[in-house]
């Protein structure tokens, strides 16, 4: 997931990252498009309101591409956004974001609801220094 104030065009293709990062699946193609936002000199997305106009895109777009999957993201704090999107719950309902930590939802595919299972709030049982 892109970061808050994300500028288009700015992160390297997968064939580019591969060489560093042999890890990166070459076949893979990115699941949403994300435009400038208009009237900005330069070429990158308002924040917060396109951010999180942003992350609500990012969680259908997730859904429609893995449903029925296991699905792994890792980014910043600022994307308690998107936890906030999929469990349509406020902002400051979702709280902090802890350094390194993680967020466990569940999504059930006959009520299309995601639910909260584990809170990204603290991170003592794997960080100790």
């Amino acid at each position: 997931l892109a970061e808050a104030e994300h500028v288009p065009g700015t992160i390297v293709q997968s064939h580019e990252r591969w060489p560093i990062i042999p890890e990166i699946e070459l076949s893979y193609s990115q699941a949403m498009s994300v435009p400038s936002s208009a009237g900005l000199s330069s070429p990158c997305e308002v924040f917060p309101e396109e951010y999180l106009k942003r992350m609500v895109r990012a969680g259908k777009a997730i859904l429609k591409r893995h449903r029925g999957q296991t699905v792994v993201c890792y980014s910043h704090a600022a994307s308690v956004a998107l936890v906030a999107a999929l469990t349509n719950r406020s902002l400051s309902s979702v709280g902090c974001f802890a350094p390194c930590g993680i967020f466990h939802l569940t999504h059930d595919s006959r009520t299309s609801k995601w639910t909260l299972q584990t809170h990204g709030d603290d991170n003592s049982a794997y960080v100790t220094k």
